[in-house]
């Protein structure tokens, strides 16, 4: 889940980017937009406010799936991977040093 989570920031962060900078294109010296007709003024801002909308959408979703990997990576026990570790790093001690690791 935790790649999965920085392709939603990765969507939601692009999008956002995106519209403004639509946005930003379309204003004027004066910093009015214009647009050619008022219907195109009606469609624009629909489909942005909608991808503005998926694109919040996307970056909510990406910090809780981010937070259910941390919470479901560390449930208190080390991991197997670490057990391992630590159970290869016994074997190769001396005889006595083992007895006092446990």
């Amino acid at each position: 889940m935790g790649i999965l989570s920085v392709i939603f920031f990765l969507i939601g962060f692009g999008l956002r980017y995106w519209l403004g900078k639509r946005s930003f294109y379309r204003r004027e010296i004066t910093g009015i937009e214009s647009f050619k007709s008022y219907n195109n003024m009606l469609f624009t801002r629909f489909w942005e406010g909608l991808i503005g909308f998926f694109s919040v959408f996307f970056i909510i979703v990406g910090i809780i799936f981010l937070l259910v990997s941390l919470v479901s990576h560390y449930d208190g026990r080390p991991h197997k991977s670490h057990q391992k570790n630590v159970n290869t790093f016994i074997k190769g001690l001396p005889l006595k040093m083992k007895a006092n690791v446990g």
